[in-house]
Parts: C-alpha cells; structure tokens; sequence
C-alpha cells in the first residue's frame, strides 16, 4: 500500500482459491482514490503476508488468526472462506470477515465491494482526523471540542500547554479535572466558563466572549469564539472552542492607557471606520464629556457638532480651536497624526490637543507692546 496525498493502493493475496475466484474480484472496480492488486498463492509464506493489506485465506489455517495479524501489515484485513455445511471453525471468529463457500456466482465479488468500502471509510476517517489534528496543532490558540456534558473529544497542543496536561489526560475529562480547580470554585462557576458554554447551547449559534482562565501560567484573558456541533438531525451534540490569549495585549493597552492618562495634553485616538477608539482622562477634561458620550462615535461628526465654525487654520497650517468651559475660554492647538501597521497600511489618526491659551496671550500681550507706547498705550509710528 502506498500514499501520495491520500491515493492507496491495496495488495490483495489469496491463498488457495482457484482461478475462478481471483477473476470474479478482478471485475470489481477500486473504490474512489484506490487501486489494489489481486495475487494468488497456492500455501501460506511469511513473505507474501507482510506485503498483503487483504489476505483471503481459502485452504485450512493453521497458525491462529492472532499471528497471521503479526506478520502481515498493520491493519490488514483477514478474510477465511468456509463451507458452513460442515459447520462454522472455532478459529473462524477471530477473523475480520467470512464467504460463504461453495462461491454462489457474484456473491464473492458483493462481500469483496463491501470489504473495500469499509476499507475505504476507515481510510477516510483516518485521514480527515490526521488533516483535522495538524490543521488544531499548527494553530497557536486554543482549540477543543467537547460534548453536551462537557466532556473534552480533541484538543490542540496549544491547549494541552495551557492546562499543563498531556492529549490522553484531557480527553473524555471535564474543566474540574483539567484546570485543576478548587471546590469552590468550580461551584461558582469563576474561571469555569459554564455560562457561555450553556449559552452556545441554547442559542445554538457561534458566539464571542471576554473569559478570565486560571492556567499552569497564571491567570490569562481569553478571547474565545465558541460554536454548537450539530448532528445529521441538526440537534446540538457538541461544541467547538477557539480561545485566543489577549492577557499580553491587554497589559499592553493598559500601560498605554496609563501612558496616554500621563500626557500633559488631550489625545484622541481615529479607527480606521473613522469612530473614536480611545480617549485619555485629559480630552475629556476639555470637553467636560464621559467616555460613553464620545467612543464610537464618528470624529469627523462629533468635531463638525462640537467645534464647527470655533476652528481656524494658522500660518503654518496646524489647526485651533477655541472652546468655553467652565465659564472661560480655551485655545486648543490639533494636531493629527497617522497610525500606520507593519504594513505601512494606515489604520488609524491620532490627534493631541494641547491647551495654548497661555502662549496666544503672551503672543498677544509681545504683539500689543511692540505696536504701543508702553507708558501712554498709545499706538507708535510702527
């Protein structure tokens, strides 16, 4: 048997039948992606066993079945073929299949078509889940399946890493064994996820959650997207996880956010859909506003409605704007700035606001005292 991208090809060996046997199985046609070879041999060679996938075995065994399986490949199919008039042989059980002997015309040939589709359906099964288990492996998030009682099928290596546990340990175990929790904890529910697993459930859709996972390296963030498994009746019989870890991301939005928060000026942060992605503690200082009253708002409306006609463009092109709050006025300078990825894709704009009140008075107060008389306030020949 060979493979190239799965495409097989089956030694097939019978031992003693006549000639009229092997051309009946030669008219049968391989199975999609399957070819096979049909030999026959007048006894039994340890040679010609090990390179068979079937052996049909129409002359008396022997050997016990078990060691025929020993020299031939694994998995290989053993067939015996016996007259049932005389009584089926005690040995004739331990193989994988039995024919009816004396041959009825085109029965060998049904039972031969029925062995290659259950050749085939194994070989299917086994390549689906090698491709299923590298595609899982070769993903660095986490992966699981699991049942309605919430039983772990298959997970991916990027999971077994997080649970500090091997594939055999976590399959057909729940999240009390594998997470290691406490009593307590798991009877509250916190670190378990049983809520959004019984969501998934019920809704019987793919959703997304924000979950907090005690692991073998601490307490991570978790991005999960979980979907229902549906039957041939499309009754839920399971579901599929994907956990992304966001605890690095997060810690790292949380010291910008701490960065941003020490800024001496306000800072505005653009998505790429044009909505306000972020603001610091000074910004909304300025604008006596809420986060809730500017994220996700559209920038390019809310500065229209909140500015409008307050703004001017200055000599050098940066822009102001003069607003009131708390009873007096302030002149803010805007300056934008792209937010570029590793692409050089532009996937965002920054703009600062920094209060120049005090500069544009002193500005003022240079220009006055440059064109008056200082004493009389009276303007000079300049």
């Amino acid at each position: 048997m060979w493979l190239a991208m799965y495409h097989y090809c089956l030694e097939i060996h019978i031992y003693g039948g006549d000639a009229a046997l092997e051309s009946e199985l030669q008219a049968v046609a391989p199975m999609e992606r399957f070819e096979h070879e049909i030999r026959t041999f007048d006894h039994i060679t340890v040679e010609s066993l090990a390179e068979c996938d079937i052996a049909i075995f129409d002359l008396p065994v022997e050997r016990p079945c078990r060691e025929l399986r020993g020299i031939c490949k694994k998995g290989a199919e053993l067939v015996f073929c016996a007259d049932f008039r005389e009584g089926l042989p005690e040995r004739a059980a331990d193989f994988d299949d039995i024919w009816q002997k004396p041959f009825t015309p085109g029965l060998a040939a049904f039972r031969f078509r029925r062995l290659l589709e259950r050749i085939k359906l194994k070989k299917d099964k086994r390549f689906v889940s090698n491709c299923l288990d590298v595609a899982i492996d070769s993903v660095p998030d986490l992966i699981w399946f699991k049942d309605v009682r919430g039983a772990h099928l298959k997970v991916n290596n990027a999971f077994c890493s997080a649970v500090g546990k091997t594939k055999n340990d976590v399959q057909g175990r729940g999240h009390y064994y594998i997470w290691d929790l406490k009593q307590e904890e798991y009877e509250q529910g916190e670190y378990v996820c049983l809520e959004t697993e019984e969501i998934v459930l019920r809704e019987k859709k793919t959703r997304a959650f924000d979950e907090k996972v005690k692991s073998k390296h601490g307490l991570r963030q978790f991005k999960t997207y979980k979907s229902p498994i549906f039957d041939e009746d499309h009754q839920v019989v399971g579901t599929v996880g994907i956990a992304h870890d966001v605890t690095d991301l997060k810690n790292m939005l949380t010291e910008l956010e701490i960065v941003l928060g020490s800024m001496p000026f306000g800072i505005l942060i653009k998505d790429s859909d044009g909505s306000v992605a972020s603001v610091n503690e000074k910004f909304l200082h300025y604008f006596g506003l809420e986060e809730g009253q500017i994220l996700g708002r559209n920038y390019d409306v809310w500065k229209h409605d909140t500015l409008g006609g307050n703004m001017r463009i200055t000599e050098d092109g940066a822009a102001e704007a003069c607003i009131g709050i708390n009873g007096s006025n302030m002149i803010l300078a805007i300056q934008r700035e792209e937010i570029r990825d590793i692409f050089d894709n532009q996937v965002g704009e920054l703009y600062t606001y920094r209060d120049v009140t005090t500069e544009r008075m002193l500005e003022a107060q240079v220009l006055h005292h440059t064109n008056t008389d200082f004493l009389t306030g009276l303007h000079n020949r300049r």
